[in-house]
């Protein structure tokens, strides 16, 4: 349980976003990828911190994300004490059939990969070869400096991604659920291509299209990176092709 730590903070953080930040409201969309930012932002901060002390182990880790819930819960509450009584949030309207198509297909999409996620431990090469073991070591050595290592990428990649999944490592006590986290992330990435769409101009139903592509288009390549897939599969990204097609159409209707 404690593993949705993070996962709370990231949600109330986004509700915080959602009221205003310096008077400024932003959209739902835009609040949930600030909230993850700032999820991500404390994770690495933390991990970088305590291994300065060689101190990045479950107890602080546990101590800091409770704590950083509270001070959070506290300024939302104080938030909505402040914002009682506004006006509602304008409606976004009734979904047309065609975006309810794009809904559905959006939803069995996600259902699938999550239940994936679930099911199977990591186990693609990448993961195995640098991207878990570099966790691994952090762990027992409790900090994320550099450590004596054949693997050079298990030093010299950003290790952003990993200090956030060391930190889940580390409160759900196995690395069972590591694919769930990737499942978020990979929902986050459609979530910011609809974004990306919306300050072009598109519309709606570009929007929930450009989140489809986005969707459906990274399990693949994915798995086309994956040996004995061709090196170039893992550079070209046939998504981003056809969402700016998408896009430039949008934008001219």
């Amino acid at each position: 349980m404690a593993a949705v730590l993070p996962l709370l903070f990231a949600a109330l953080a986004a509700s915080l976003i959602r009221g205003g930040v310096a008077g400024e409201p932003y959209g739902r969309r835009e609040s949930l990828l600030g909230g993850a930012v700032l999820a991500g932002l404390l994770a690495t901060a933390l991990a970088e911190l305590s291994s300065l002390f060689r101190a990045f182990d479950r107890s602080l880790v546990l101590g800091a994300w409770l704590a950083a819930l509270l001070v959070l819960a506290a300024a939302v509450w104080r938030q909505s004490r402040r914002q009682a009584g506004a006006p509602p949030a304008v409606s976004i309207g009734r979904p047309s059939a065609q975006e309810i198509g794009f809904l559905l297909g959006l939803g069995v999409l996600a259902v699938a990969v999550v239940l994936a996620a679930a099911a199977s431990a990591p186990s693609n090469w990448d993961s195995l070869t640098y991207h878990l073991p570099r966790i691994a070591h952090w762990i027992q050595n409790r900090s994320v400096a550099h450590y004596p290592t054949h693997v050079v990428r298990q030093l010299t990649l950003g290790p952003g991604a990993e200090e956030l999944l060391a930190h889940f490592e580390l409160l759900a006590g196995s690395d069972r659920g590591i694919g769930l986290l990737q499942f978020l992330a990979w929902v986050g990435a459609g979530v910011a291509a609809s974004v990306v769409a919306a300050d072009l101009g598109a519309g709606r139903l570009v929007l929930l299209a450009a989140e489809l592509e986005q969707e459906s288009e990274r399990p693949r390549v994915a798995q086309e990176c994956q040996p004995p897939g061709p090196p170039q599969a893992c550079v070209e990204r046939p998504a981003g092709r056809r969402l700016q097609e998408w896009l430039e159409v949008g934008i001219s209707q």
